[in-house]
């Protein structure tokens, strides 16, 4: 990995570190060692820990200045984009009437 690879997956990993604890009803005790960021697969995101068959989906996402990992008991995902003018055209597909207000 180059090093803004390395940055922005350190910082998605911090990211699901930190929600995981929060999922965990403020778990301060679990060493950050021990909490898991990464499915069996290898490679989709995941919120578990060393051992633990149950788990959350993920979802990770960032750009230069933030980080932002989501959870829930069914599949979720979550996009940052910085704003652009490609952006903005395509607001109508992903926004509400009121969230475009």
């Amino acid at each position: 990995m180059g090093k803004k690879r390395q940055r922005d997956f350190l910082a998605a990993r911090l990211a699901l570190k930190q929600l995981f604890r929060k999922l965990a009803g403020g778990d301060v005790a679990t060493p950050a060692s021990a909490i898991q960021t990464v499915m069996p697969d290898g490679v989709h995101p995941g919120c578990r820990l060393n051992g633990d068959k149950g788990h959350w989906f993920c979802s990770v996402s960032h750009d230069p200045c933030f980080a932002i990992a989501v959870a829930d008991d069914e599949e979720i995902g979550v996009d940052v984009e910085g704003l652009s003018d490609k952006v903005l055209r395509a607001r109508r597909i992903f926004l509400g009437e009121d969230e475009m207000a």
